[in-house]
């Protein structure tokens, strides 16, 4: 039997607000290697800012956030195609 691998993005407690407001609070998410996920919400759910905090463009309170490398790699690689 194959080792059980970690997922690939692992969200515990993720919260958010802008100037008092809260945008996300305690979002929990883990992402399985090899999986296609889809984030669907209404406008003003905070689907950018969920994004922007895992891309590291949004400074994120205090909670668990690890990226693999792999992941990382790709987004690098993904970004220098597009320019």
């Amino acid at each position: 039997m194959a080792a059980v691998q970690p997922p690939i993005l692992e969200i515990k407690g993720l919260s958010k607000s802008f100037a008092g407001t809260q945008v996300l609070n305690g979002i929990n998410l883990d992402v399985p290697r090899g999986s296609i996920v889809s984030l669907l919400g209404r406008s003003g759910s905070g689907k950018t800012t969920l994004l922007q905090l895992i891309a590291g463009f949004t400074i994120r309170t205090p909670a668990r956030l690890p990226l693999t490398e792999s992941i990382c790699r790709a987004c690098l690689h993904s970004s220098a195609r597009s320019t």
